[in-house]
């Protein structure tokens, strides 16, 4: 039986970009949302709109990851994820670095962002004012974390050697999985937040 993991860190969503003004001008439940968006079904994020004429379907998608201390670092770690995901849309798929939490919600409320990762801080502010919609990710028969299983998968697929990627985790977070990837020679990266910006981490 499938095992559920609390929503990840790394909630990689497409983001339901409705035109400014659109949802604002119609009449719906929205709860904490923005006026911009709709909720309608109650699932306390935003809806796409009714009219599909409103739907945004770009020609380049654009992607961000959390910001990071060297947002261009990414752009290399992420490029298996990034070109799996222009073969199944068969669109361009273009990495964007942030530099603050704050610039990347303004992105993806703007319709500038259209995939992202943010940090489990910046979940609740994303859904609310910027139209994300995150998900959650199942864990393998085995409790091993879905993301895990994932990038494994995706390190098989592109023939990447040990060493040339590592596994990153908040400190605290599945610390007998830290072990056990480190055990095996996996590289292991242990995040602890600190300073002005901590709370985006959490």
């Amino acid at each position: 039986m499938p095992k559920f993991t609390r929503l990840s860190t790394v909630a990689l969503l497409a983001a339901l970009l409705v035109p400014l003004g659109a949802a604002a001008q119609e009449d719906c439940p929205r709860g904490t949302l923005d006026e911009q968006y709709c909720d309608r079904n109650g699932d306390l994020t935003a809806d796409l709109p009714l009219d599909e004429s409103e739907w945004v379907d770009p020609d380049t998608i654009i992607f961000s990851y959390t910001p990071v201390e060297d947002p261009a670092v990414y752009q290399k770690v992420w490029d298996g994820f990034i070109n799996h995901m222009a073969e199944l849309t068969g669109k361009k798929v273009v990495f964007f670095p942030v530099q603050s939490n704050a610039a990347q919600l303004e992105a993806m409320r703007s319709g500038r962002l259209h995939v992202a990762g943010f940090n489990t801080g910046s979940n609740p502010v994303a859904v609310s004012c910027a139209g994300f919609v995150p998900f959650a990710m199942m864990a393998a028969d085995d409790g091993t974390p879905r993301m895990v299983e994932i990038a494994s998968s995706l390190v098989s697929r592109y023939g990447r050697a040990q060493g040339s990627y590592e596994f990153q985790m908040l400190f605290g977070c599945r610390p007998e999985e830290q072990r056990r990837l480190a055990e095996s020679g996996e590289t292991v990266r242990v995040y602890i937040p600190y300073g002005q910006e901590w709370y985006g981490y959490l």
